[in-house]
């Protein structure tokens, strides 16, 4: 496993081996990290929500916030197990 630390500094002398690992990697996961949740009652989750409701409440939530970190994972089988 590598993790790589990326910021404005060294985005550029990064941004190769991470197009590359991107390639060829089978799948990748983003994380966003939000300035906020907010706190509106009406998004608040319910057991009757559809996936689509649900969707439609955390983006509405997030949306008023800026995004102050982003993670991205790549993944590959372990063609060993």
């Amino acid at each position: 496993m590598k993790i790589i630390k990326v910021n404005k500094i060294n985005f550029d002398s990064n941004f190769k081996e991470f197009e590359i690992l991107l390639k060829e990697s089978e799948f990748y996961s983003i994380d966003l990290e939000y300035g906020g949740l907010g706190n509106n009652d009406s998004y608040n989750d319910s057991w009757i929500d559809t996936y689509d409701l649900r969707h439609y409440k955390r983006v509405n939530t997030v949306s008023n916030f800026e995004i102050y970190q982003m993670g991205i994972t790549l993944f590959n089988k372990d063609k060993t197990s």
